[in-house]
């Protein structure tokens, strides 16, 4: 569906990672139970692409 927009901007590409550094910090939270921390580097990384789509 984005693609037939034309060309994407640098905010829909940041939210876009964001939103999949989002979905894949569920992963181990869910499977590992929370034990393995891998899902709070993944929602820091979701945070600060969210963080630098809404300053661009």
């Amino acid at each position: 569906m984005l693609a037939r927009q034309g060309p994407l901007d640098g905010r829909t590409v940041l939210q876009v990672l964001g939103g999949i550094a989002a979905v894949s910090a569920l992963f181990p939270l869910v499977f590992t139970r929370g034990r393995h921390l891998s899902w709070l580097a993944f929602l820091a990384i979701a945070g600060l692409l969210w963080l630098g789509a809404g300053r661009l």
